[in-house]
C-alpha cells in the first residue's frame, strides 16, 4: 500500500505538473519524472497555436489552494476545490486526475475510477490518467480492466515509464505472467535508469523463469512485499504488494 507521504507527494506533483502540461503543451507522460520544480508559470508561458490553452491566473491560484488543502489533509475542502476546478475549466483534465487520487487515498475506489475515466475522456492521450485508472482497477480486483487501461496508457505515450512498472506489478503478482512482467520491468528500468528496487524484481523474475541465477537479490518475501522508494519524489510510489492483496 502507498504511504501517506508518497500520496501527498504525488498530489503535489500532479497539481504542479498540471500548470506545465496545460501551459506549454507537452504531455506529462513525456517525462518519467514529474518534479514540481519543473513547473512554469502559465501567465508567462506561450502556448503553441494548436496546443492546449494557457492556464488562467485564477486557475493557478485555485490549483495552489487545492494543493494546500490536500497537503493539510483537509480532504473535504480539497475535494470541493478540485470539483469546482473540473467544472469551471472543462478543457483541462488534470483536476479530475487529482480528484481521483484524492478519492483513492480515502478508499473511494469507485469514485476514483469514475474521475480517472472522465479525465481520460477529456484527454485520451493522457498516459497519466489511464495509468492511474489502471492502478485503481487493480486495487479493486479488476485485473483485466487494469491491464487494458495500462495498454491505453502505453499506446498514448510509449515513453511513460510508470505504466510499464505498474503493469509489471499487475502481471507479476496478479495475472501470473512472469515473462510479460519481466519485459515491463526491463522497459521501465531502461526508460528511467532506476536500479533499485527494480533490479531485485527483475532478478527474481529471471530466477523464476530459469534465465539467470540471482546473486543475493531480495525477493518480495525478503523485503516484506514492499518495493521501496519511487523513481523520484514526484513519481507514483508503487510497491510490490504481497500475493493476493490489493
Amino acid at each position: 500500500m502507498w504511504s501517506r507521504r508518497s500520496i501527498e507527494l504525488l498530489l503535489v506533483s500532479a497539481l504542479f505538473a498540471a500548470l506545465t502540461a496545460c501551459a506549454v503543451g507537452p504531455r506529462r507522460g513525456a517525462q518519467h519524472a514529474r518534479p514540481a520544480s519543473a513547473a512554469t508559470h502559465p501567465a508567462t508561458s506561450q502556448a503553441a497555436p494548436t496546443g492546449p490553452p494557457p492556464v488562467p491566473v485564477r486557475a493557478e491560484e485555485e490549483f495552489h489552494r487545492a494543493l494546500a488543502l490536500a497537503a493539510a489533509r483537509n480532504d473535504a475542502a480539497a475535494e470541493a476545490q478540485l470539483t469546482t476546478l473540473a467544472r469551471r475549466y472543462p478543457r483541462f483534465h488534470t483536476p479530475l486526475v487529482d480528484l481521483g487520487m484524492l478519492y483513492r487515498r480515502d478508499g473511494k475506489l469507485g469514485a476514483a475510477a469514475a474521475a480517472f475515466r472522465q479525465a481520460a475522456a477529456r484527454d485520451p492521450k493522457s498516459a497519466l490518467a489511464w495509468t492511474e485508472l489502471g492502478v485503481t482497477q487493480r486495487l479493486g480486483g479488476e485485473f483485466q480492466d487494469a491491464q487494458r487501461s495500462y495498454a491505453r496508457a502505453i499506446a498514448a505515450n510509449p515513453a511513460y515509464a510508470p505504466a510499464y512498472r505498474d503493469r509489471g506489478v499487475l502481471r507479476d503478482l496478479y495475472l501470473d505472467q512472469p515473462a510479460a512482467a519481466l519485459a515491463d520491468f526491463e522497459r521501465y528500468r531502461k526508460l528511467t535508469g532506476e536500479d533499485k528496487p527494480v533490479a531485485m524484481w527483475i532478478a527474481e523474475l529471471e530466477h523464476r523463469s530459469g534465465s539467470r541465477q540471482p546473486s543475493g537479490a531480495a525477493t518480495p518475501a525478503a523485503t516484506g512485499g514492499n518495493g521501496g522508494p519511487a523513481a523520484s519524489p514526484a513519481a507514483p510510489a508503487v510497491s510490490r504488494p504481497q500475493q493476493g492483496k490489493n
